[in-house]
């Protein structure tokens, strides 16, 4: 498969366009102005990178790290080992010993962050994280009082990341009264930038449980309804735009005539990035979700559903038919009698969804993940 990848402004890219460390930690710490580093207080950092990017730069005092660190799990089984032994050095506060950990000194910004945060501190330690390089690429600062997260602050990297954090803030200041989430401290519109209080929670294993399904289903839109037909024609003009094989169109082709379903469905809340790392195991037993940057309103039902098997059994290689597993799931049948869903509606509400993310990656250029999406796509027209 060919085709073009979208290209857009990065705010950190240098002459050459390569996203250098330097400026980037320089770019994020002076954000959001480019102030003049001279009269702005230094802070000592130790940066941790993946490849040639730094991921984390943590505090000179490493332990205040902790909260955080702990709290990050990650599922593969080398970067457990690799992070416990982060956890461990930091605990000690010897992070700096471990090989590829690099000092730095940052002029902090501070002035601007204390007009946004209420009651911030000079004793306040700043623990930044990078994420990964994407179209909505940010960089988070985490506030931390002694053992606490005081905030969490989303600076963007690029402009679809301002639209989206500040997305997310209008979406958690809606759900707010259904639902256990962050509260939004400050949004600062002309930069893009917003904080919210941290969820204290456990991770959760990858399984799908009953408290994913109350979840779920909690986050129907009373009243509201949609028709999948209605979400049809803007995705084939969308998909029409790029030259496939004529094999990969007549799939295509027999994936969109799924959505042509004008049953009224009920409408719901999508959070687009519903994924076992997003999700949060409060004291109560009940869950709640993180980072609803792409989250929109009055969406279709099931979506959420099908991101959490598929994107799982692409990120850890499983390549099963999903659609069996999606329809094989008791509590996912639970799922579907609630919302009142026929197995052709569930077939032609997942067509779309695959459709949808097709498109998306091809756009950015992800033709792995294309490819992984239409042999999905085969599974389920072969149902």
């Amino acid at each position: 498969m060919n085709g073009a990848v979208k290209t857009e402004t990065n705010l950190l890219d240098g002459p050459d366009e390569v996203l250098r460390s330097k400026s980037l930690l320089e770019s994020i710490f002076r954000f959001p102005a480019a102030v003049d580093a001279v009269g702005l207080p230094q802070r000592k950092f130790h940066v941790i990178s993946q490849g040639d990017q730094p991921r984390w730069i943590v505090p000179e005092n490493n332990r205040s790290a902790l909260t955080v660190f702990k709290s990050w799990r990650p599922y593969g089984t080398k970067s457990r080992l690799q992070w416990h032994g982060v956890i461990a050095a930091s605990s000690m506060n010897l992070l700096p010993l471990l090989p590829e950990v690099k000092t730095v000194e940052m002029n902090c910004n501070l002035p601007y962050w204390k007009t946004q945060l209420n009651g911030l501190s000079a004793e306040w330690e700043i623990l930044g994280h990078v994420g990964n390089p994407s179209p909505t690429q940010k960089a988070i600062f985490f506030f931390l009082d002694k053992d606490s997260v005081r905030a969490v602050a989303k600076i963007p990297l690029n402009d679809r990341a301002k639209a989206a954090i500040l997305n997310e803030a209008a979406i958690l200041r809606r759900v707010k009264e259904q639902h256990i989430v962050p509260e939004v401290l400050f949004t600062d519109e002309e930069h893009g930038v917003a904080a919210q209080s941290w969820m204290q929670g456990r991770h959760v294993s990858r399984r799908f449980r009953e408290e994913h399904l109350d979840f779920l289903l909690g986050l129907a839109c009373n009243g509201c309804t949609v028709r999948l037909s209605d979400f049809r024609n803007a995705l084939a003009r969308q998909l029409s735009c790029f030259d496939h094989p004529k094999t990969e169109m007549q799939w295509i082709e027999q994936a969109l005539s799924l959505l042509e379903n004008n049953e009224e469905l009920t409408a719901f809340i999508e959070h687009r990035d519903f994924a076992p790392w997003n999700i949060r195991l409060l004291a109560d037993g009940k869950i709640t979700l993180i980072d609803w940057e792409w989250a929109v309103e009055n969406s279709l039902p099931w979506q959420d559903i099908c991101r959490y098997f598929y994107i799982q059994d692409y990120l850890f290689n499983e390549s099963k038919n999903v659609w069996d597993i999606l329809t094989s799931n008791a509590l996912l049948q639970t799922y579907a009698r609630k919302c009142r869903l026929s197995k052709e509606t569930l077939r032609g509400l997942t067509s779309y969804y695959l459709l949808r993310t097709f498109f998306e990656d091809w756009t950015e250029g992800q033709h792995k993940r294309c490819a992984y999406t239409l042999r999905q796509i085969q599974f389920l027209l072969q149902s």
